[in-house]
Formats: structure tokens, C-alpha cells, sequence
């Protein structure tokens, strides 16, 4: 008798459809995951699938056997390269699902800009791809020659095929060659966020609604079709000034709804950033919660031991007897977290992996496997705590959505740092829009099924509600919902204490350079804390692309007398810029970013030639100046000035996507004085003649162009006097800027008080 096979989005779909069968006797139907089915098929000759924590380890050889200036020293340290790596595999990944080769790219004119990166690309990938080979592996199956064991469907009729998301263009082709042995159903809801991908993908004319669409022999026809049953959720959103209140917040929603009659069973909490669950953790003193996505196995005693002490052992086989004898362990109380671990290195021993490298590398690829390895919550409450891929295909009546914030919808992706929007159009990979429109499904699928939905999201000066709110489509029913003091009440006890807010006075330094007096003009009380008591940020980054290409093109021009021909400038730059990254402990992101900055960088050099061939010669190059306005001493360095002639034009270079000057309109409230007082100090302490010209402006490294600040220049110097008069008060008022948007990024937001 043939059967059908009914494939899903998740295990927790095909749970909730056992448990909507009825079956009068006999077995229960058939259900299987699409992913595991689709795996299940693929049969690649006298090859094995590779184990997803051996990937990094061959993509590692292949960059190191194939070094490439082009993108910098990567490889070099095996720990970084692991922590980096997953860009390159999401590239890797997206082509082959999308059914899209490498050498599809290079027809592309509009690809031209990073040819020389899809060069590299093609090589580094080329080596992977021989390297799996030759050990016996394959990765995706589209970069081989790939096989579908059909006759393993030759029991079925057809295969039902319940669609939440996108079908990729791989599992599109997929399922054209299973047609030809057997019916295929597709059932899906369309809506306004995956009817251009479903059209596209299917050549179909589909209205918004419910179809099931059968696909047999390669062809596609509509079998039924319903409109859209009209839904009308209760939907509630609050925002919160912290993640305390917002958890308060679920609580006090939680307990309204109980109040109600309504069950811990029927309430889910939905969360689209998973890290908000430790939140969730700390207070739920109760255990009311059930976490279906466990815990991290990283986040236990057990791991931190063994991070510590894994490298050392001499082999796995030394670290296997000390996990399975050691004391260390047994009085932590961690049996799970204790079997998991022992439990991951039997399979790791088991693929025999120390073949492959040295031990060393071996034990950071096992800790990045425990890293993705979690811990059921045993023992869990009854109000289900789940992730958004996890609601495809299922009905949830009472819903609470969480951490509705800009940072988290839509959530940003990695896939884009390769490929452009228009190139991804032309090759049919999803765009940006795509994959917001895929997550509005999802949200929109799991409102329009359930009964009321309650939404939070932090709203404070750093962070925002996701603008996704503001759809239409999706929230045009929704209201808000004022019940902060309710949700502080859960957590916040006794007297309320007004706050007071501080007063700082303090005499003032004379001395002066472009980016403190900067700062005091922003904020008093961030130039007292950065320049006066001298606090310092440890958390500031050490890597600052514009300061490496500031030293690069130092070290480009400041022999340019000695140069016969400009067009030598980028050769001698790519040289020195070579040299100074290699002193650099460059991550694979930071190490791509300076390889995309070349690129820019082309532009610029293209202008240069022009702006030589015109009579300009760089003249000087970092260039400390200091002078004094009325007792006030100022100093700097200014980067460059070229001469042409009786003009000078003093130049200030910007790595700074989006550089924006002040106007005839803006610049009463100016803050940046750098240029206006490099003017003035340039024509103090160089010998000029009356005749001189002296202009200035910033040279955009993006753009290749030099922006001045002309007229502007003129009118800010007058502004410096009144400035200067408050600069010389005895005694300043250090209060804290009126605007807090320049909070946002302020390493003191604490010290103020306006985190």
C-alpha cells in the first residue's frame, strides 16, 4: 500500500500534527522535517557529508596554502580564524542554496568593484572543496556531482509539504526531480511579504490566501485555493526603560491573563533574541518557565573547567580519561552539562579528527562544538519560552513577544558583506528586503493565529523599538499599553528616591587642541571627565582603519620630491599599507575591510594623478602647529598641505562614509572648529606672503573628492572669539549636554547617569 509523507518546517510542527491526527487503528502518519528529508536523499560517491565543526578546520588549510595579499593574513592564528570564520560559510552556504556558482559572478559588470575579492573567493573555496575530497567529505551538495536516491520514495504516493518561509532554490530543484517519481503537495499561506518570492520562484499568479499547489511531472498547478480568513487578535504593546521593567512587564501580563481563566499551556513567550532568556532566568524564582531551547552548555562550570585546562593534554585519548576520572567535576553538581561533554568527545574521538590536524587545533574545534551544544531544561515550568523559528507551522493563542527592539527586527545578517542588492537580484539570491519580508512572515503567520498578543520593547536613549512596529499590515491593530509602574512593582520595593543631579565646577585648561575643544563644545561634562580628570576607556577598540590608512599615506607622500611619476602613488601606497597591517593582529572581518578600503582608495588616487597633472604638489605632511588667540594655546597636527603656486590648501583626511560640513545655515552652532584653526595657525607660524591664498577642507577617502569648507571657513573664525571669551571664564559650569544624542555612544553614559 503506498503512503504519505507529510514534511515540516521543525520537530515542534510535527509534534503538534501527531497530536492533531486521529487515527481510528493502525500506525501514525508519516512526518519528517524537510531539511532531514532532503538530506536523507543526497548521495554523493565514495563521499560523506562533512561533520559541521570540521569545516572551519579545511577552510583554514586552504586559506593558509593559498595566501593572497588581497585579503590579508588570514589563518595566521587558528583561534582567531575560528571565532571569524562564519562570514565565509554563510557566502558558501547562501551560493549553494540559491543554486548560484561562483563563476556565475564574474559575468557581472556591476560586479567589477570587487572582482579581485571574487578571485580570491574562487580559490580559497576551490582548495576547500579538493581538500574535503581528498579526505572523503563533501559540504553542500549543488558544488558536486551530486545523486537523489528517488528509489527510496517508491513507496509513497506523495509527499504533503506544509511550507513556512521561503523553499530554497535548491530544495525548488529538489523537489522538480522527486515530481517525477512522485506527487508533491505544497501547502502554504500567502501574503504581502512572500508573494514576490513565491511568484518568482513558481511563475504562478498567486492571490493572497490558502493554496495547496501540486507539482507532478515538473509542472505546477493550483489544486485548491481560499481566501484569507479574516483575524482579529487582541494586540497589546508596551515599551519599557530597561530590561528589568520589560521582564516585570511578562509578568504582570502572564498574571492577567491567568486571572482569566486561561492556562500556563495556552501562553507562549516568543523570543526573537535568545539571550534575553537569562533575564527571563534570574527572576523567574518560580519556575514557571520551560525553556525549549535548553540551556548553553557554555554557560556551565563544567565548560569553563574545561576551557581553562583542555590545551594541557597531549591527545584526545588523555583528555578523555581526565574528563571521565577528575574530581573537578563531580562537585560541581553538573551531571548533564558533565555528560554532554563526555557524551560530544566520544563522536569527536570517533571520526578519528586528530588525522586531520594537531592536537591543539583539535580542542579548539571541540570547545567551538560544545559551544553550539545545549542542555534540556529539565524539570521546566508549563509556559512554553521558545525561539521565532520555532513558531513556523504552529498555532499559539496567547503569545508575548519580547525584546521588540531595532537590534534584534529585523535581525542583521553577514550574508551581505559580499554582494551587493543589484547583484543579488540578478542572480536571484534574497535581498536585504527579502529576509525582512521572511521575518514579517513569520511574525505575521504567528499573530494572525493566535488569540491576543503582547508585545514589549526596551525604548530609552540607546535603544529603539524595531520600526517594524510601525507595519501596517502587521500591527494596524495594535494599542498601547501604559502599565510601567505595574511592572516596576514586581521587582521594586520601598521609598522612591528623587535623583539629584550633580554639579561639577572647575577651572579650565588654556591649552586647547581641535578634538578637546570639540568636545567642550558637545559636552562640558564629557571634556571634564576625558580631559581634565583623565578617565580612561578600556574598552576602546585597538583597531582603527582610518588611522591605518592615515600612517599608509604618511609614509606615501612624504618623500613624494623624490618621485618622477604620480602614477607610482598606488603601487608605493599598497607597499606601505602592506607593511603596516602585517604588524596588525587583524580579525578576517577587519582583515576583508581593509582589502574593500583599497578599492576606495582607487578613487582617491585616480583624483590625485588629475589634481598633480594641475599643479598641485603636497608640500607638507603632518604638520604640528600650535599658536595662541588671546591666551589660549592651541595645538595639532595637520595632516597634509598642498601648494599650487601663491595657494595653499590645508587638507584633513576622512575615512567616513556619509561626511557632512557645516552650511552658511548650520555653522552658528558649529562644534568642529579643526580647519578653521589650522588656517589660522598655518598663515601664524609659515613664512606667506601677503598674497597667499590659504584654503581648507577635508579629502573624503570614500569618495575620492576634496570637500571645503570655502566661505564657511571665514565665518567660523569669527565665531572662535566669542568662543574664546567663554574659554577664558576662571571657573566653568561642566553640566551635561541639553541633547542626549550624543550619549549614545559616549563611553561615560554611566558617569551621567543616562544609560
Amino acid at each position: 500500500m503506498q503512503e504519505t509523507l507529510s514534511l515540516f518546517a521543525n520537530v515542534r510542527a510535527i509534534k503538534q500534527f501527531y497530536e492533531n491526527s486521529v487515527q481510528e487503528e493502525g500506525f501514525l502518519p508519516q512526518a519528517q522535517t524537510l531539511g532531514a528529508f532532503i538530506e536523507s536523499l543526497i548521495y554523493v560517491q565514495d563521499k560523506t557529508k562533512i561533520p559541521s565543526f570540521l569545516r572551519p578546520l579545511f577552510l583554514h588549510q586552504a586559506i593558509k596554502e593559498n595566501k593572497h595579499s588581497r585579503l590579508g593574513d588570514f589563518g595566521e592564528n587558528f583561534a582567531d580564524f575560528l571565532e571569524n570564520s562564519s562570514f565565509f560559510f554563510h557566502f558558501y552556504d547562501e551560493l549553494g542554496a540559491g543554486c548560484v556558482p561562483l563563476e556565475s559572478l564574474e559575468n557581472l559588470d556591476i560586479y567589477a568593484f570587487y572582482d579581485d575579492h571574487l578571485q580570491v573567493l574562487k580559490k580559497f573555496f576551490a582548495s576547500y572543496l579538493q581538500k574535503l575530497s581528498d579526505n572523503g567529505f563533501y559540504d553542500h551538495p549543488f558544488f558536486e556531482n551530486f545523486f537523489l536516491a528517488l528509489e527510496l520514495l517508491n513507496h509513497l504516493k506523495k509527499i504533503n509539504v506544509y511550507l513556512e518561509g521561503f523553499l530554497s532554490r535548491f530544495e525548488e530543484q529538489t523537489f522538480q526531480k522527486i515530481s517525477q517519481v512522485c506527487e508533491v503537495n505544497f501547502y502554504l499561506s500567502i501574503d504581502e511579504f512572500n508573494q514576490d518570492y513565491y511568484q518568482n520562484l513558481w511563475d504562478l499568479k498567486l492571490d493572497l490566501g490558502f493554496y495547496s499547489i501540486t507539482l507532478k511531472s515538473q509542472k505546477y498547478t493550483i489544486e485548491t485555493y481560499s481566501k484569507p480568513l479574516k483575524s482579529y487578535p487582541k494586540i497589546q504593546k508596551s515599551l519599557y526603560p530597561d530590561k528589568i521593567t520589560e521582564v516585570g512587564g511578562i509578568f504582570a501580563q502572564i498574571d492577567t491573563w491567568l486571572a482569566q481563566g486561561i492556562t500556563p499551556e495556552q501562553i507562549c513567550v516568543v523570543l526573537s533574541d535568545e539571550n534575553f532568556m537569562s533575564y527571563l532566568e534570574l527572576f523567574d524564582e518560580a519556575r514557571n518557565f520551560n525553556y525549549a531551547m535548553g540551556r548553553a552548555l557554555s554557560d556551565s562550570q563544567s565548560f569553563k573547567i574545561l576551557e581553562e585546562k583542555i590545551l594541557d593534554f597531549k591527545d584526545l585519548q588523555t583528555l578523555q580519561s581526565y574528563l571521565k576520572t577528575s574530581e573537578d567535576f563531580e562537585i560541581l553538581g553538573e551531571r548533564d552539562a558533565h555528560a554532554k561533554i563526555l557524551e560530544t568527545l566520544q563522536y569527536f574521538i570517533f571520526l578519528d579528527t586528530q588525522k586531520f590536524s594537531s592536537y591543539s587545533q583539535m580542542a579548539l574545534l571541540f570547545l567551538e562544538m560544545l559551544r553550539g551544544e545545549r542542555l534540556d531544561d529539565i524539570g521546566g515550568g508549563r509556559i512554553n519560552v521558545i525561539g521565532i523559528l520555532e513558531t513556523r507551522g504552529l498555532d499559539l493563542e496567547f503569545v508575548i513577544l519580547p525584546e521588540f527592539n531595532e537590534d534584534n527586527i529585523p535581525k542583521p545578517n553577514d550574508k551581505d558583506i559580499f554582494l551587493s542588492t543589484k547583484i543579488r537580484q540578478r542572480v536571484g539570491l534574497p535581498t536585504r528586503a527579502n529576509r525582512a519580508n521572511l521575518q514579517k512572515h513569520y511574525y505575521n503567520q504567528l499573530i494572525n493565529k493566535a488569540k491576543e498578543v503582547f508585545i514589549t520593547a526596551e525604548s530609552n536613549d540607546e535603544t529603539a523599538p524595531s520600526r517594524f512596529l510601525l507595519e501596517e499590515k502587521l500591527f494596524r491593530d495594535a494599542t498601547q499599553k501604559h502599565d510601567e509602574k505595574l511592572a516596576q512593582s514586581y521587582f521594586i520595593q520601598g521609598e522612591k528616591c528623587e535623583y539629584q543631579e550633580t554639579k561639577i565646577q572647575d577651572s579650565l585648561p588654556k591649552s586647547f587642541s581641535p578634538t578637546s575643544l570639540e568636545c567642550f563644545l558637545t559636552c562640558k561634562r564629557k571634556y571634564y571627565y576625558q580631559y581634565i580628570k583623565r578617565f580612561c576607556d578600556s574598552s576602546k577598540e585597538t583597531f582603527n582603519l582610518g588611522s591605518l590608512i592615515h600612517q599608509a599615506l604618511y609614509e606615501t607622500y612624504r618623500h613624494f620630491s623624490t618621485l618622477q611619476d604620480s602614477k607610482n602613488l598606488p603601487s608605493i601606497f599598497e607597499e606601505n599599507f602592506t607593511v603596516i597591517l602585517k604588524n596588525q593582529n587583524l580579525t578576517q572581518r577587519q582583515a576583508f575591510e581593509t582589502q574593500i578600503a583599497k578599492k576606495y582608495l582607487e578613487r582617491f588616487f585616480a583624483n590625485e594623478i588629475q589634481r598633480i597633472q594641475a599643479g598641485w604638489i603636497p608640500s607638507y605632511f603632518e604638520y604640528d602647529i600650535s599658536f595662541s588667540l588671546e591666551d589660549i594655546t592651541f595645538s595639532g597636527r595637520i595632516d597634509r598641505v598642498d601648494k599650487r603656486g601663491e595657494e595653499f590648501l590645508i587638507l584633513d583626511y576622512k575615512y567616513k562614509k556619509n561626511l557632512k560640513l557645516d552650511t552658511k545655515k548650520t555653522y552658528p552652532n558649529a562644534k568642529n572648529f579643526q580647519l578653521a584653526l589650522y588656517a589660522l595657525a598655518f598663515r601664524e607660524q609659515t613664512p606667506l606672503t601677503q598674497a597667499s591664498q590659504i584654503r581648507a577642507g577635508y579629502y573624503d577617502l570614500y569618495g575620492g573628492k576634496i570637500e571645503e569648507e570655502g566661505e564657511i571657513l571665514a565665518d567660523k573664525q569669527n565665531l572662535l572669539n566669542q568662543i574664546i571669551k567663554e574659554l577664558k571664564n576662571p571657573m566653568i559650569d561642566f553640566e551635561k549636554c541639553e541633547s542626549k544624542e550624543p550619549c549614545r555612544y559616549c563611553s561615560y553614559v554611566y558617569l551621567c547617569h543616562r544609560y
